[in-house]
């Protein structure tokens, strides 16, 4: 079963049952089981909720095993950013936020701290990796313009930073792992980023 609060949602992640959270303008969280009540997830990533799961996994790649690295990623709780779904394939709900994965970045925090001045970023955070950065890009409030949006954020980050995103995050459905950092930056008055000004038409 499902539950949703204005904005807000839960629902089942394929690698686990479920987990509860808030997050302005996203949807679905799961991953594990914790008392009926909601707690801000970007607040659990800068407190800790998962420090000692993401830690162990970044000692992980420090010693050159990916393949456990890669095991034990899977049971940390992910959430759907860009929406609430039925079962991660209806979409009910659309978020109005674009999850942006940068991966393999020659100084993760560094990008995560010049993005804190991005107009249209409401988050960046290290990745469960610690060497990519995760943010989410605020975009208009359309299911029916999802695609185009990410390819505007796509050319937005690419001309303005530099920056390659993960093509996967197009996917409307896309999951996205939780993390720790205490070094979060949340943007609270980002704004819409305009697909037309950044359309490759």
């Amino acid at each position: 079963s499902f539950v949703t609060v204005p904005s807000f949602g839960f629902g089942i992640n394929p690698f686990g049952p479920k987990i509860f959270a808030t997050l302005p303008r996203a949807g679905i969280i799961s991953g594990e089981a914790i008392s009926k009540s909601k707690f801000n997830l970007l607040e659990a990533i800068e407190a800790g909720r998962w420090k000692d799961e993401v830690e162990s996994l970044r000692e992980y790649l420090k010693t050159g095993d990916r393949k456990r690295y890669d095991e034990k990623k899977r049971s940390l709780p992910a959430v759907t950013v860009s929406g609430i779904f039925e079962a991660r394939s209806k979409l009910q709900t659309y978020s109005g936020l674009i999850q942006v994965d940068l991966d393999k970045l020659p100084n993760a925090a560094w990008t995560r701290d010049i993005l804190k001045d991005d107009v249209h970023t409401f988050v960046s955070f290290l990745s469960p990796s610690g060497q990519g950065v995760k943010a989410f890009v605020l975009v208009p409030n359309d299911p029916a313009t999802h695609l185009e949006s990410f390819l505007a954020t796509e050319r937005y980050f690419k001309e303005r930073y530099a920056l390659e995103i993960d093509e996967s995050c197009k996917d409307i459905n896309r999951l996205c792992f939780v993390s720790f950092d205490p070094n979060i930056w949340i943007n609270p008055s980002a704004t819409t980023l305009n697909i037309d000004e950044w359309s490759s038409n």
